[in-house]
């Protein structure tokens, strides 16, 4: 059974990363043409996104493996020579669950350990990225647009582009009152913790008038920060401080403790932390299902369980879905509606396992054939 298996696990690991990449690489591609990142740093951004994909297609990849290998059991009849030999379904739940086990390990670590560490050096990666950009993108006696909200001049760029000689800002950020700044000098200052750029202007003046050009005010000051919106550069987050997906399970406790201490909203955090745990437990669940659907199902071949294993992962998802709509913001009904899934699902395979070992029928099954041939009369051609 496990050899069965793992021909089709290789297989749809490779088509299911592989749509997920796509995904990803139409994102980084714009990096390359039009903002000339380099191969390496391109490669490394496409190992970090690896694990936020993982995570969902470990459980997708294990519930195709087990539908097609069964199916194909099923389709040349050597269920049927099974169950004659005397080895009963429940026989076939131990190499498959097995395999569900090792999977939900394999997701656990990717959920717990690889993702967040992924997700924080995916961030900071872009911000050194964006960094870059802008010292590099800085030309003196050139109006730099690239900074969103601002219009930077600059006569010299000195020491690599860190000192800027002869600075002038419009910022348009506050479209009532718009106002330019002039300053002698301007300092590029990047901060790797909270991932932020910021210009320090030196010794220079505010400009500013009114909506209607009645008032005009002029602020004169010795040092004046202004945080540089990178959007425009590098079209990904680089925003301030660690994001809940980028933390590990005690910095998400201790996390959710401040929060419940300052008695603020700790919604986000704790359905993060209660994530880490339940879709890795998909994987049990699709294993346990798998075997009365393939051992049900009659067409063979790997066609055949990659849509059976799209259905079940559709319904997974409408039900998580619909039970994350019925919680809403409410912290008691969070985990009801993260686990809702697993425990649905989970009920249908205990039940249909039961039905399939007992060789009895299945309502469900007999729906979905019902269905199929429906579908089937309704696409053929007619003479």
């Amino acid at each position: 059974m496990i050899k069965e298996t793992i021909g089709p696990f290789f297989v749809g690991f490779l088509v299911f990363d592989f749509i997920f990449l796509m995904n990803a690489m139409l994102r980084l591609t714009e990096l390359v043409v039009n903002k000339g990142v380099n191969l390496v740093d391109i490669l490394k951004l496409i190992f970090y996104t690896m694990p936020s994909f993982l995570v969902f297609t470990i459980p997708m990849v294990l519930l195709m493996a087990v539908l097609t290998a069964l199916g194909r059991l099923s389709g040349d009849n050597e269920i049927t020579a099974m169950k004659a030999a005397g080895i009963s379904l429940y026989e076939l739940l131990k190499p498959i669950m097995v395999l569900s086990m090792i999977c939900y390990v394999l997701s656990s670590l990717m959920i717990i350990y690889a993702l967040p560490w992924a997700n924080y050096s995916y961030n900071e990666l872009i911000f050194n990225i964006a960094k870059t950009k802008a010292r590099v993108g800085i030309k003196e006696r050139t109006f730099n647009n690239d900074f969103e909200g601002l219009v930077l001049y600059v006569d010299e760029v000195a020491m690599r582009g860190k000192k800027l000689k002869g600075v002038l800002v419009s910022q348009g950020r506050d479209r009532e009152e718009p106002h330019t700044i002039m300053a002698k000098e301007g300092y590029i200052i990047s901060d790797p913790k909270s991932l932020i750029v910021t210009l320090r202007l030196i010794d220079g003046n505010i400009h500013r008038t009114g909506k209607n050009l009645d008032t005009y005010q002029k602020i004169s000051f010795d040092t004046y920060n202004i945080n540089l919106n990178l959007g425009t550069i590098i079209k990904e987050r680089v925003g301030s401080g660690k994001e809940y997906k980028e933390m590990s399970v005690v910095e998400l406790l201790e996390k959710i403790k401040e929060l419940r201490e300052k008695k603020e909203d700790c919604f986000q955090p704790l359905r993060v932390l209660y994530e880490k745990f339940s879709l890795p437990f998909t994987c049990l669940v699709f294993g346990l299902l798998s075997i009365p659907l393939g051992v049900q199902s009659k067409p063979s071949g790997n066609l055949w369980g990659f849509v059976l294993s799209l259905g079940v992962i559709l319904i997974y998802y409408i039900i998580l879905a619909g039970g994350e709509i019925l919680a809403g913001n409410e912290m008691q009904l969070l985990p009801i509606a993260l686990w809702a899934p697993n425990l649905c699902i989970g009920t249908l395979g205990i039940y249909m396992l039961y039905k399939s070992a007992n060789e009895s029928p299945i309502k469900v099954m007999e729906w979905a054939r019902y269905g199929l041939r429906g579908i089937r009369s309704k696409l053929s051609p007619r003479p």
